[in-house]
């Protein structure tokens, strides 16, 4: 694998955002090798449930079980590299020519 590089030479547009981000493109069940992604400005994580619920006996709290969690981001990017844009639903069918 080969090393990742951001902000080549016609690449960079900004200054603004994240440091470094990567994607790992899925590549059939596995992920892809990485990407570097120039543009990206931010990933704000938002998790869902995972809630305590406590149980009693006799007016005593004897136990405390976590429900189950589920991941949930947003992604915040000025570009994203071509590879992204399946990610997202997008297809090109000829050059240039794309739909989504």
């Amino acid at each position: 694998m080969s090393k990742l590089q951001w902000d080549l030479t016609g690449e960079k547009f900004f200054e603004l955002g994240v440091s470094k981000g990567v994607l790992y493109p899925m590549a059939g069940a596995n992920y892809g090798n990485g990407i570097a992604w120039n543009g990206l400005i931010g990933v704000n994580e938002s998790p869902e449930g995972g809630e305590p619920n406590d149980m009693w006996a006799d007016n005593i709290k004897y136990a405390s079980a976590r429900g189950a969690s589920q991941f949930k981001a947003t992604i915040e990017a000025y570009t994203y590299p071509d590879e992204f844009a399946a990610c997202v639903g997008e297809l090109q069918f000829v050059p240039g020519v794309y739909a989504g």
